[in-house]
């Protein structure tokens, strides 16, 4: 396991070794969001990044090192230049940080995007930095979903413009000819045709693209079996590989077409014909956004060609001009309320609504009647009322708004984010304003979801460095404390129980104890270890905290303590229940005024019913242990309570409060399936009521009455004990050499495995984290040269996932630091045991 930074000892060791231990640590760390730690060396132009980065780019996990600029390289060529000179800013100092979103090659040869980021982490003396260090996130997934609600916003605008386009045009063969070449700007195909029914035979009527066949070409049903296909069954037909299809056309093959996409168009129940996309590049198929945007095309040209007919056939028959405009209106109605866009109709002098399609009732889930001679002022659809008239003299000044974003309400209140396009148009010689109202509500919300999501990634980022900051913090504390425990057993060993000093001993390895279990408290929390459960009575782990606080609480503060002797034991870990207590009762004194106040804690038995269970998850029906925290201090508003459990929240001022406390407490309780129920009025204090599931059977484990004196003793058998930090490996040597082993203490691991070689030892006491020759190695070394040799590994912490790792090496024994004496004799008579 990789010892954390320690700048103390990064110039004195090689720099490969510290280089080795650190990216360990932040692979071990980030492993799970799969980020890439990358360092990039100025001095050599070399960038190192950990198997993270071959990872995401779908390879085997395999660090990489290469030069800066081989890497720049790999970029997309659009990216390299913005991507080089952000470096630069920051390596010159004009920038503070290195942020860049870039595409680079995956092994499978596709560009996927990633956000680097990363700071200098040393400067010369001229402020030029010679080293920096950052992480490398795949969003990929993040850049596609904004490039294809981008993509579709822009569509719709498109389809949208095109709609009213269409509707200015009078005759067939204009219509179907800008709407081919529409089509083939949109879909971005080599070719569109349009071709219709006529009679038994398939007629090309339009063209659209840089490829055009024969004008008016026709074809029956073996000449253009692909379109009959889609006519007949009335869906799609998509070809990826023209080439390989039998039914194709020769016509096609031999233009070069590789993929064709036929839709049909259909009006109705009724199928006028077929809309026919083709493009010549090999491997350039049609994919489902494309297609959604080809069948929206067609189902367009079936609009508008029913438009265009009925607008012919009513030339054709036309009696008089009143047949006309009666023909002209159903025309316009029928394109009108079947178009898929919400569209309303209204009056330009008075702005009552005329008219709506079927899109827009559904959209704003009005009935026609209901909004029909209302305004939209009436009827309060704007979200801003002032935003209307300030539209109003866009048009009137410019004749049409198009891509305007803004807020509106559908019938129920729900807010509706559109997009609002309009035009002045003339119908029956009088002005009208025609609008469009594209919604994209659900692009919205996925758009601020995927804010959520990068808001909830920077906090997990948070709590990672707070975890590494822990881990660390841990190795060197609980080597400290090996030191300061051990002595104090090998001082109590030696002083007779009616010396003036034991006393004071008892006091050391008490506090010492307890400043073990706040460590591994922290570890817990940050998830780098996990906590010992089993059942405990809270009355002792009460009063005990309860010692703790009088003594540490200003005289004008008064603790007051209530607990019922009879309360059932409760499955839980007595250091956590403790931190607990430490952290409720040191919030509810930071909320007391400054001339003091009353603190209380009570723990009680209880029973809890269905009601309170489910308004309390996770918390079943049933006997439960009460503990409570009170006090009558300034008690918190309800916009206070609703975050007061979030991590790094705090009401304190700044430098004064982490914001950690209460964010433990909430995450202890629920890993004890317990719940918590909080009652704060201001000016009146607070209470913290946490409810702990008692245990069906009311047994507590029993203390053991093990005492030094009882413990097995060594026979003499040779022990090397290994150990990078002097103090440590001292106190564990000297602690084996009173129950009877004979032991060699070595601080370099390397030179331990010279001793190995030299000697015939019965057992191996190693720590984990040491420079040069981490623990694990060493006994996978030892092992292999003398396999079967016992071995007992000590450490700071140890992650979860490497215990397993550690037991498949051959490791006998595993210990965390600092062990009490029992523990490390106990286990070196097991390991010694055949």
């Amino acid at each position: 396991m990789n010892q954390p930074a320690d700048p103390s000892r990064t110039h004195s060791q090689p720099g490969v070794t510290g280089q080795h231990r650190r990216d360990e640590a932040l692979i071990l760390a980030l492993d799970a969001t799969l980020t890439c730690i990358w360092d990039y060396d100025l001095t050599t132009g070399q960038v190192t990044l950990d198997a993270n980065w071959s990872r995401m780019r779908g390879g085997p996990a395999n660090s990489t090192v290469t030069g800066i600029k081989d890497l720049i390289a790999k970029l997309h060529p659009e990216d390299r230049h913005r991507a080089w000179r952000a470096t630069l800013n920051c390596v010159t100092g004009r920038a503070p940080e290195y942020s860049q979103e870039y595409r680079v090659l995956d092994q499978q040869g596709q560009w996927m995007w990633v956000h680097s980021r990363g700071r200098a982490t040393n400067r010369d003396a001229g402020g030029r930095a010679t080293r920096m260090i950052g992480t490398n996130i795949d969003i990929t997934q993040r850049k596609t979903t904004e490039l294809a609600a981008s993509r579709q916003v822009q569509f719709l605008n498109a389809l949208n413009q095109t709609t009213v386009a269409l509707l200015q045009r009078r005759a067939k063969a204009e219509i179907l000819e800008a709407l081919a070449g529409r089509a083939a700007q949109l879909l971005i195909v080599t070719q569109v045709e349009v071709a219709l029914i006529e009679g038994d035979e398939l007629v090309t009527q339009a063209y659209g693209g840089d490829v055009r066949t024969k004008g008016g070409a026709r074809a029956g049903r073996r000449e253009a079996m692909l379109s009959w296909r889609a006519i007949d069954s009335h869906e799609s037909v998509i070809v990826e590989d023209y080439g390989s299809v039998a039914e194709g056309s020769a016509i096609y093959r031999a233009a070069g077409f590789q993929a064709v996409a036929i839709y049909p168009i259909l009006h109705g129940t009724r199928c006028l014909g077929v809309l026919a996309c083709m493009r010549d590049q090999a491997g350039h198929t049609f994919n489902e956004e494309e297609r959604e945007k080809g069948r929206l095309l067609a189902q367009l040209a079936a609009l508008v060609i029913h438009n265009a007919d009925i607008y012919e056939d009513s030339l054709r028959v036309a009696e008089n001009r009143m047949r006309d405009v009666r023909e002209s209106e159903a025309r316009f109605r029928t394109v009108f309320n079947e178009s898929p866009i919400p569209i309303i109709l209204m009056s330009a002098a008075g702005g009552e609504i005329r008219e709506v399609n079927k899109a827009a009732s559904v959209t704003f889930g009005y009935a026609r009647e209901e909004v029909l001679g209302r305004t939209t002022m009436e009827l309060g659809i704007w979200a801003d009322p002032q935003e209307r008239p300030r539209i109003v003299e866009r048009l009137q000044k410019e004749g049409s708004v198009h891509g305007h974003h803004t807020q509106m309400r559908a019938k129920d209140g729900r807010p509706l984010q559109v997009i609002y396009n309009a035009n002045v148009v003339s119908l029956g010689g009088d002005p009208y304003l025609l609008s469009f109202v594209i919604d994209i509500s659900a692009q919205k919300e996925a758009e601020s979801a995927l804010r959520q999501s990068e808001a909830k990634l920077r906090q997990a980022q948070k709590l990672e460095s707070l975890g590494t900051l822990a881990g660390g913090i841990a190795h060197d504390f609980n080597n400290i404390l090996t030191g300061i425990l051990g002595f104090a057993h090998l001082c109590q060993a030696d002083l007779a129980p009616d010396h003036p000093a034991a006393h004071w001993v008892d006091g050391i390895l008490k506090s010492g104890e307890r400043a073990k279990g706040l460590v591994q408290q922290i570890l817990t929390f940050s998830r780098k270890t996990e906590s010992m459960r089993g059942p405990v009575r809270l009355q002792l782990v009460t009063q005990e905290s309860v010692a703790l606080l009088r003594s540490t609480l200003p005289a004008m503060v008064r603790l007051e303590c209530e607990i019922d002797p009879a309360c059932p034991p409760v499955l839980a870990d007595p250091t956590e229940i403790h931190q607990v207590i430490l952290n409720l009762c040191t919030n509810a004194w930071h909320a007391l005024p400054e001339t003091g106040g009353c603190i209380e804690v009570r723990l009680l038995s209880c029973d809890v019913d269905t009601r309170f269970a489910q308004e309390h998850g996770p918390l079943q029906p049933g006997p439960h242990v009460r503990l409570s925290v009170r006090d009558n201090g300034k008690g918190m508003s309800a916009a206070t309570i609703e975050r007061i459990f979030e991590p790094f929240f705090t009401t304190k001022e700044a430098g004064k409060g982490t914001g950690l406390g209460l964010a433990v407490v909430h995450s202890i309780v629920q890993s004890h399936e317990g719940a918590i129920h909080l009652q704060s009025t201001p000016g009146q204090g607070t209470t913290f009521d946490l409810y702990f599931p008692a245990l069906p059977t009311p047994t507590s484990p029993e203390e053991s009455a093990t005492t030094p004196a009882e413990l097995p003793r060594g026979q003499g058998q040779s022990v090397l004990v290994v150990d990078d930090e002097p103090m440590s490996g001292t106190v564990i040597s000297r602690l084996a050499e009173k129950f009877g082993y004979r032991v060699t203490y070595c601080s370099d691991p390397l030179q331990a495995i010279a001793l190995f070689y030299a000697n015939d030892f019965d057992l191996l006491v190693t720590d984990l984290a040491m420079p040069g020759l981490p623990g694990d190695e060493l006994a996978r070394q030892v092992i292999a040269r003398k396999p079967g040799m016992p071995v007992l590994l000590l450490s700071g912490f140890i992650e979860p996932a490497k215990l397993d790792q550690l037991r498949q090496i051959g490791v006998r024994e595993i210990l965390n630091k600092p062990p009490s004496a029992e523990d490390l004799i106990s286990a070196m008579d097991r390991c010694l045991q055949p």
